[in-house]
């Protein structure tokens, strides 16, 4: 029988029993379940119709009385709470006005007092015309309270305009004073004239007690205020005629005009003051008496109308409360009447098909069930009796589909037999298949019937472009990249993809490193016409890695790690190329393991350190920042410098965990030393680039300074330019970060090919000049001019400066005559922890004046040689 036919309903094992139910006589006429469910609704309508005719003439009477008591006061009392609570945010608004309001403030309060009278009219028309008096008394003391309140607005802005120029004038007094009292340097002292001192001096504790004075208006503020400003004026006249010799006759204007116009803002300002307090003790007066009268006139009359309405309400309700009871009782008698006339019409018939369904269900498919009960249920009687037949033929449709089932599962697993096999994104067999076809090709390498090379290939770059473009993008390049691969090496090569942005050829034939690099240059040469995937032309390049059978390997694990040796070293040496194995590529990646997965377990168990190299400042004799360098703390307690263990970290992309890691501990370092001996502590970081690509690197810092409770001052941010140069997030980031608070330095200027560029689009704060450019400025003319003309450069963009590599006191004597220039270095201090740091930061003015003696005594004794980390002793700058 085809699929297309289905089978005719087979009969019975007795064949009696269709027949029976075909020819059975009909059965009487019934009533329906929707004839009973109408009978009990008619009889519950009945009783509800009887009682909602009773609770209605109850509470009509009450309904009307609610709705006019409603209509009538409760807009009333609704207005004359909105009334009162305006005046008392007028008022709160204008006794609360803080000094030096804003703008905005100050327009609200006017707005609130211009809003008041609107209000009272509004209140007036609603009032009824019996019961209530209209507020004509309160209007007129309305007007005069909003006219009080706007009349302080008004001396408010008078008084902060006066008050702002004060402030100004004096600044720009002092200022000038200032400039003028500073004198000039000649050689190492600065000379200055003794009456400008005098009036920087002056001027200055007069501009203090001035804007003490307008912040916060006392007798004794105001005295000393107006004490100091009449001081300046007698010096101002007493030193005239000097003054206009030099500075000069325009200098003097200038003074005088600013002090004069101080002088006067500040007379204006205390005549305002006087005004305010009086006018606030008659505006409150006015309103608390403005209030009462409201509150007693129109708040309390309208609230005893509505609680008289509220005692009509409850009434009503009671009332209606009591028919809805009697209600609910005949409608529970007739739903009962109901139950018991349904039950007997409904739970018979129901028991009837309940136990033959569950014969049904044990296999009897004879079984039949008597009619009877209501029509609904006589009819599912019927219904069973004809489906009971009808198993036995859905029986052996069943039996067909599990055949085409069988079918479809043999199907689907060939499908996954080769799934197995192959990569799902670019149909090329995987890992397992060519593990497969490596060790059927080694066998027949062994029995010398073949020889054969393995071309281990990645893609460049290709996770940049993941991240930028996006993965679903990436996919798509990597199926354009698997077929160009087949287009290169044909019929001649076994192509596999292992995953992710890696591939393999076999090449069988090749018996020597020649012909296999041949292969690899074809291979390279195919990817320098770009791939075009979505419209879009990209340069592909590839690092290939090669390993030959059986000179490098007998089984397929050996032959795959020999090729990703030679594949990492090819792109060690520049990518875009191609590496033969050799046996010490092996040692080297072997290395490289072992000090990832070394650098994996300290970064669990806490084995990494925080070692701090200080930054001093020779003219201020202090430290200035302390340069956070990480360290590794092996098992057998050696200290690991980073320089060893830093290529493995970024290679293995552990880099970003280690540097959010000695982020953390730098901040909470600078916590406990701003705590403890040095309240203004900043310590630097270094950040690299992959933590910029990896995102969120401001939300970390942000998370970092807030877990410790810190400024964003405490830290300063080291980069180099290759970090900076990752793309425009890396500079969102930085201006980010510098909008917040984080100091920005430039690390290793001067190494490679920098770029003033740099200087002019980064946010800088500093720049650190590379040990390669101060190694050589005291010996090299050259080296010299490069630096003294990056620090001048730096300092006019307002960048300090720190020389990287101090080891020699002549470096010191060299950078003397640049002006304020810091130093780091191992003649300064060897990285240490931070118990030494303390220890150093607390000392370091003593040591350095006593280097400064020694330098002197002992000029040869000058070298850095402490391993422990002590300054050792230099010679004072030339000057």
């Amino acid at each position: 029988m085809s699929a297309e036919q289905p089978k005719q309903p087979s009969e019975p094992r007795d064949g009696t029993m269709v027949a029976a139910v075909a020819e059975a006589p009909r059965a009487p006429r019934r009533l329906s379940l929707a004839g009973c469910f109408a009978l009990a609704l008619l009889g519950i309508s009945a009783v509800l119709l009887v009682g909602m005719l009773l609770a209605r003439h109850a509470t009509r009477d009450a309904i009307a009385v609610i709705a006019g008591a409603e209509t009538r006061y409760a807009p009333l009392w609704q207005s004359s709470q909105q009334l009162l609570d305006t005046i008392t945010v007028f008022d709160r608004t204008i006794m609360q006005m803080p000094r030096r309001a804003r703008p905005d403030a100050l327009a609200a309060a006017e707005a609130l007092g211009a809003g008041i009278e609107g209000q009272l009219d509004h209140l007036a028309a609603e009032l009824p015309p019996d019961g209530f008096a209209t507020p004509a008394a309160a209007r007129g003391q309305l007007a005069a309270l909003r006219e009080l309140g706007l009349g302080l607005i008004e001396q408010y802005r008078h008084r902060d305009a006066d008050s702002s120029a004060a402030e100004r004038a004096m600044l720009s007094l002092a200022v000038r004073s200032s400039r003028a009292g500073s004198g000039y340097q000649s050689g190492d002292q600065v000379l200055a004239r003794k009456s400008l001192a005098d009036l920087e001096r002056l001027t200055g504790a007069a501009r203090q007690s001035l804007v003490q004075a307008l912040a916060a208006p006392a007798p004794a503020n105001e005295e000393l205020a107006t004490r100091d400003l009449a001081a300046v004026r007698r010096f101002l006249g007493a030193h005239a005629t000097e003054f206009s010799a030099s500075p000069g006759h325009a200098w003097l204007e200038l003074e005088t005009d600013d002090f004069e116009a101080a002088a006067g803002a500040w007379q204006r300002f205390l005549v305002a003051e006087r005004h305010i307090a009086a006018d606030r003790a008659a505006f409150e007066a006015s309103e608390q008496q403005l209030v009462t009268e409201l509150e007693a006139g129109l708040r309390q009359s309208a609230s005893a109308a509505l609680q008289q309405g509220a005692v009509t309400a409850r009434e009503t309700a009671e009332a209606g409360e009591a028919h809805l009871t009697r209600i609910a009782a005949g409608v529970l008698l007739v739903l009962l009447v109901i139950v018991v006339a349904m039950g007997f019409g409904i739970v018979g018939p129901a028991r009837r098909l309940l136990i033959a369904t569950r014969r049904l269900g044990a296999g009897e498919l004879d079984v039949r069930v008597p009619r009877g009960g209501i029509r609904e249920l006589d009819e599912l009687a019927g219904a069973f009796n004809v489906m009971a037949a009808a198993l036995h033929e859905s029986r052996e449709a069943l039996r067909e589909q599990h055949a085409a089932l069988e079918q479809r599962v043999s199907e689907r697993t060939a499908q996954l037999r080769y799934l197995a096999n192959h990569d799902w994104l670019t149909g090329l067999p995987n890992r397992r298949d060519l593990e497969r076809h490596l060790a059927v090709l080694i066998e027949r390498v062994e029995a010398g019937r073949a020889a054969c090379a393995l071309l281990y290939l990645d893609i460049d770059n290709f996770k940049t472009m993941n991240d930028t473009l996006g993965h679903g993008f990436g996919d798509r390049v990597l199926r354009q990249i698997a077929q160009r691969l087949h287009a290169i090496a044909g019929e001649r090569a076994f192509l596999a993809r292992l995953g992710g942005d890696e591939f393999t050829i076999v090449v069988e034939g090749v018996d020597s490193g020649h012909a296999a690099e041949t292969f690899a240059d074809e291979i390279i040469a195919g990817f320098r016409q770009p791939v075009r995937t979505d419209g879009r032309e990209l340069l592909v390049s590839v690092s290939i890695g090669i390993a030959l059978c059986p000179d490098h390997g007998r089984s397929a694990e050996a032959l795959l790690q020999a090729a990703d040796s030679a594949l990492f070293h090819a792109k060690d040496r520049g990518r875009k190329g191609h590496s033969i194995y050799q046996p010490d590529l092996l040692a080297a990646a072997s290395h490289r393991f072992h000090t990832e997965q070394g650098l994996r377990r300290a970064l669990e168990a806490g084995n990494l350190l925080v070692y701090l190299q200080p930054q001093v400042s020779l003219e201020q004799r202090r430290v200035t920042t302390l340069e956070a360098l990480v360290r590794w703390r092996t098992e057998d307690g050696a200290i690991v410098p980073a320089a060893q263990f830093i290529t493995v970290a970024e290679q293995s992309g552990l880099i970003v965990d280690i540097s959010d890691w000695v982020l953390r501990a730098a901040v909470e370092m600078a916590r406990e030393l701003r705590g403890s001996i040095w309240p203004s502590a900043r310590i630097a970081v270094n950040v690299s680039a992959q933590q910029f690509l990896a995102g969120r690197f401001v939300e970390k810092v942000e998370a970092a300074l807030h877990a410790a409770c810190m400024p964003p001052d405490c830290l300063e941010i080291e980069l180099t330019e290759t970090a900076a140069q990752t793309g425009r997030v890396a500079v969102e980031s930085l201006y980010s970060l510098r909008r917040l608070g984080v100091a920005i330095a430039l690390d290793d200027f001067g190494a490679g090919y920098s770029s003033l560029k740099s200087l002019e689009e980064l946010p800088l704060t500093r720049v650190k000049l590379d040990r390669s450019l101060t190694r050589g400025i005291d010996t090299n003319f050259g080296a010299a001019a490069i630096a003294g003309s990056v620090i001048r450069l730096c300092q006019e963009l307002g960048v300090s400066v720190t020389a990287e590599g101090i080891e020699r006191t002549a470096q010191i004597e060299a950078l003397g005559g640049w002006g304020p220039v810091e130093l780091q270095g191992y003649l300064i201090a060897r990285p240490m922890p931070l118990v030494e740091a303390a220890g150093f930061i607390v000392e370091v003015p003593t040591r350095l004046a006593h280097l400064r003696e020694r330098a002197v005594e002992h000029p040869e004794a000058v070298r850095a040689t402490d391993e422990a980390g002590v300054v050792t002793p230099f010679r004072p700058r030339a000057r």
